[in-house]
């Protein structure tokens, strides 16, 4: 799983997975890609949908985040400009300083293949 370390507020220097803004002409499918890229230096193919989560714990606003797992297939592994760090970290030794709640909880969920749970 890549990870990136974040650079900004909220959570600055907490790990999360890459994750960014749609913009107002893109599908959902298209920001993942992009952001991916931005955040990651990869350019990755989606292959499948992950999640749909309501972030509660962001101090800027509420917002829904839609996960997909994707594949890289070209680019170099490196930080975007608003994050320290970017690397790949297993799932069975997944840092301790993830910022948002939903990234622990969908991590987690993939760690220990968990059936996605409605709450």
């Amino acid at each position: 799983m890549v990870l990136c370390r974040r650079g900004i507020e909220p959570f600055r220097g907490s790990w999360g997975i890459p994750a960014g803004y749609q913009e107002v002409d893109e599908t959902i499918e298209t920001t993942a890609v992009r952001e991916a890229r931005e955040e990651t230096g990869l350019i990755v193919r989606l292959t499948g949908l992950l999640d749909v989560l309501t972030t509660l714990d962001d101090p800027r606003k509420t917002s829904l985040i839609v996960l997909y797992s994707g594949e890289a297939v070209d680019g170099e592994l490196q930080p975007g400009d608003d994050a320290e760090e970017a690397a790949w970290h297993s799932l069975d030794e997944l840092p301790d300083d993830l910022g948002f709640a939903n990234d622990r909880r969908v991590l987690e969920r993939l760690r220990d293949r968990s059936p996605r749970v409605y709450s």
